[in-house]
């Protein structure tokens, strides 16, 4: 298993309880999920010590009742011994009342 698919089950596994360290999520807009769902990745992937992430918006933010999802495209680039490695993939980031949660879309 790669880095990043191990990065992405365990983003999945992320309970409410974990959810509830990151940042309160205020507001409502597109730009709040994405920076939300940006965060809480940044949050999760800093034990994976990563040198550099950038996240993307690729579609528009839905909206249903206290819950939006939001696509992303997610690439982070770790330092290995060989060089930077970066790995990417297209998420699914869901922003509710019991937290933040992640799917992988490329599986």
């Amino acid at each position: 298993m790669s880095r990043l698919q191990y990065f992405l089950t365990m983003l999945m596994c992320v309970s409410s309880a974990h959810a509830a360290d990151l940042p309160e999520v205020s507001g409502s807009g597109a730009t709040t999920t994405y920076e939300a769902c940006r965060n809480a990745i940044a949050e999760w992937a800093r034990a994976y010590d990563p040198i550099d992430m950038q996240t993307t918006l690729t579609g528009p933010v839905q909206s249903s009742g206290e819950t939006q999802v939001a696509q992303l495209y997610v690439r982070l680039v770790y330092d290995s011994e060989g060089g930077p490695e970066p790995r990417e993939a297209n998420i699914e980031c869901t922003v509710g009342p019991s937290g933040i949660s992640v799917t992988d879309l490329d599986s």
